[in-house]
């Protein structure tokens, strides 16, 4: 009896040890890291957030890579920037602890041919601007600017010619966000257009609202264009504050 006792009592802390160690007291089992998606599809240019968790260190942060040359870019906040070449790369989280333990993620990257990747309209833009009912025209420039570690954009535009009753002069600059769905610039202001938003997705689609435009002639500006890689054509309506509406276009090529 003395026996069997003793073999139980063995039995207990036996299952209580193993039970300590899976729930990580003890101090046993190292460190780990896992990486959130561990596997994710993205679109050629497109961006995919990242997080990390890590177990076994009081030290959770994590240094961030690409493991293949050419597989794209990762920020410090874990903000993955996919390359142009489609392929299978690999998003690795490595412990700031022990600076070897290592969490891997699969990203498959596609062409996207039917998405239009903000990487491919940043540049310098000229154009033309025509108001249909009044008759009126001028040239228009626009410069797009991407940083794709912080997701951002900054529209830099300019229009020559009587604009809003010729309120226009020096360059109006907006500044917006993007992700892999579009860009969104919400109520920026401008001396000329007043509060300015504008939504565009990634299969091309444009729209540009302009409200509390300064001239009190005017209500609002309402702009919808079509964006390709090497242009952007679209038309516009301008709301007088009597209720009449004007229409022109608004076309930008890339050289």
């Amino acid at each position: 009896m003395k026996v069997l006792k003793l073999c139980v009592f063995g039995l207990v802390i036996g299952v209580l040890y193993s039970l300590f160690q899976g729930c990580g007291g003890g101090g046993g089992g190292g460190i780990a890291v896992s990486v959130f998606p561990g596997t994710t599809t993205v679109d050629a240019n497109a961006g995919q957030d990242f997080s990390s968790t890590v177990t076994g260190a009081s030290n959770t942060n994590v240094n961030w890579s690409v493991q293949e040359a050419g597989g794209g870019t990762i920020s410090a906040s874990g903000v993955y920037s996919a390359p142009a070449a489609a392929g299978t790369y690999h998003v690795v989280a490595t412990s700031a602890s022990d600076g070897t333990t290592k969490g891997t993620a699969a990203v498959t990257v596609t062409p996207g041919a039917a998405n239009l990747a903000i990487t491919g309209i940043a540049g310098s833009w000229s154009g033309h601007w025509i108001d249909n009912t009044f008759g009126t025209s001028g040239n228009a420039t626009l410069v797009i600017t991407v940083d794709q570690v912080a997701h951002t954009v900054k529209v830099v535009l300019h229009m020559d010619g009587p604009v809003l009753g010729g309120a226009f002069g020096a360059d109006e600059t907006f500044n917006g966000t993007y992700d892999a769905n579009g860009v969104t610039i919400l109520n920026q202001p401008s001396s000329a257009f007043g509060n300015v938003s504008l939504s565009g997705n990634s299969s091309g689609s444009l729209t540009a609202i302009s409200t509390n435009v300064p001239n009190p002639v005017f209500k609002r500006l309402d702009y919808t264009a079509t964006v390709t890689a090497a242009t952007i054509n679209g038309n516009f309506t301008v709301t007088f504050a009597t209720g009449a509406t004007a229409v022109g276009t608004v076309n930008f090529t890339k050289p």
